[in-house]
């Protein structure tokens, strides 16, 4: 805290509400906001009435009256009194004057305490700090805060630093408030990148880290215990990279050009290379860290197809270029360095299943594995698709209002990467004449066996457009089959060929 002399904001709470003052406090030390929180911290005796009148008056000081189920039950207290000198301060000053903030750490209604000329403080802007809102809450506050002291505005590091004090359950929120906020401005673009790169830096640290992300199994672990370890493994990335995802999301739709997506492409970079990054222990538990990625290449395919960005879809995903191995030395777009089966390749039998069940029956880790274990749960046609269907439904939440039109963009979404994944292989091969390739692409799922009964493939529908529209097709006008209209017809009919196959696996 500064000295006393200096504009600063003087904090009024109970003593039974320390630990929610704690945490907002934790905010004002790392921005720099200075505070009073006691009493102690003014004079003894009567002198503290005389130093807020004082600070009031010299318009020194922000009052953040803290109101909580606690301060409701509470008759007699310091706050009342602390509060009542401030009224009596609001009362003589002209209206306008914005220095009195009420603030709710819970779910309470503010006191009708006079202010005068027919206003009581519950008519005066109060803060929320509790509930799903609350880091979006208190980096308005700050920002308010600075304002009110005549300093700059909330820097990227202000909000970053917000950021970080949030509770996991509230960065996507937050990171999609922020991200819908910076991106349609072109001065915000240093803002937005410090945001996107740290909270990049905050996935790939947590994935080096081996005591959240363990690369190797104990000694003469079970079966279920594996096959636990192996799904509550894959849940833990998935909650690292949400908040990202939920930032992708809204970048994908709306970010105006490719430079402004560069913090995103660089994120999704790094997330690649870590990834696949050589390390000793367990294939299973290695092969789980492409989680992130897998999630973040489908979150920004299926929120630039829904926008129809192709542009952006193509800056993202085709544009990228990333090393398919560590072992490599030849890069290929991203969107064809994995696919949903990456993360799942040496892990135990069933994982992917068991963890298509927790998120579909709401079960935890060790109820669905029992249930697999026990030939008691059925087994999914595509689990990956099925699990990545639902977890990242609530960052589509306003993209998609309507369930069937979500599902239906996710099966588009699907067959769009396969055909540029197909694409992208015969690229490849022609690059490399005589070398070993593979040729194919590996993006199937949900589309598959949701149109085994339908009269046309959803592949084919995908050709009928491309020969109706030709040149006029979206995808082709944004430069992706290289723009080539023949490319996209050969990418499209080999695919079409795969996608038949794997579907007719679902008779």
């Amino acid at each position: 805290m500064t000295a006393a002399g200096g504009k600063h904001v003087f904090i009024s709470y109970v003593r039974e509400d320390k630990d929610e003052v704690d945490k907002l406090c934790t905010v004002f030390d790392a921005v720099n906001i200075p505070y009073w929180r006691d009493l102690k911290n003014l004079e003894p005796g009567d002198a503290w009435k005389t130093r807020i009148r004082e600070a009031i008056r010299s318009k020194a000081l922000i009052f953040l009256a803290c109101f909580s189920s606690n301060t409701a039950t509470r008759q007699k207290s310091y706050m009342n009194e602390e509060i009542t000198e401030a009224v009596g301060e609001f009362r003589k000053l002209a209206p306008g004057e914005t220095w009195l903030i009420p603030v709710r750490l819970h779910d309470v209604k503010v006191p009708e305490w006079d202010l005068g000329a027919g206003r009581t403080l519950s008519d005066l802007n109060f803060v929320d700090l509790f509930g799903d809102q609350y880091t979006a809450n208190i980096a308005r506050l700050i920002t308010k805060i600075l304002e009110m002291m005549g300093g700059p505005a909330a820097d990227s590091a202000t909000v970053r630093t917000a950021i970080n004090e949030a509770a996991d359950a509230e960065r996507p929120t937050l990171l999609r408030r922020l991200t819908k906020e910076l991106v349609p401005v072109e001065e915000k673009r240093i803002e937005i990148d410090g945001i996107v790169s740290q909270e990049a830096s905050r996935i790939v640290k947590a994935m080096k880290d081996e005591t959240q992300f363990p690369m190797t199994l104990p000694q003469g672990i079970t079966e279920h215990d594996r096959l636990v370890q192996s799904v509550e493994t894959a849940q833990r990335y998935w909650k690292l990279t949400e908040p990202y995802c939920w930032s992708l999301q809204v970048a994908a739709r709306w970010a105006p050009d490719a430079q402004t997506l560069k913090p995103w492409a660089n994120a999704m970079k790094a997330l690649h290379s870590q990834s696949i990054v050589i390390q000793p222990g367990s294939d299973a538990l290695a092969d789980l860290r492409a989680v992130p990625i897998v999630a973040s290449v489908f979150v920004a395919a299926l929120a630039a197809l829904g926008q129809e960005r192709w542009d952006n879809l193509r800056t993202l995903l085709v544009d990228v270029a990333v090393l398919k191995y560590s072992s490599s030395t030849e890069k290929t777009a991203l969107l064809d360095a994995v696919s949903p089966f990456t993360p799942f390749q040496n892990t135990p039998n069933d994982t992917a299943s068991t963890l298509a069940r927790t998120i579909i029956e709401g079960e935890d880790a060790e109820a669905a594995a029992k249930a697999y274990m026990e030939k008691k749960a059925r087994r999914y046609y595509t689990p990956v698709a099925e699990w990545l269907f639902r977890a990242v439904r609530p960052a589509f939440d306003e993209q998609f209002v309507s369930d069937d039109e979500y599902a239906e963009k996710f099966d588009e979404t699907e067959i769009m990467l396969g055909l540029l994944s197909q694409d992208n292989q015969f690229m490849a091969a022609k690059a490399r004449p005589g070398s070993y390739f593979h040729g194919r692409s590996m993006w199937f799922g949900r589309s598959a066996w949701r149109s085994r009964n339908a009269y046309i493939s959803p592949v084919q529908a995908v050709i009928n457009e491309i020969e109706d529209r030709q040149q006029r097709w979206g995808p082709l006008q944004a430069g992706l089959f290289g723009g080539d209209l023949d490319r996209a017809r050969k990418a499209a009919a080999a695919y079409n060929e795969l996608f038949t196959q794997y579907r007719q696996n679902f008779w």
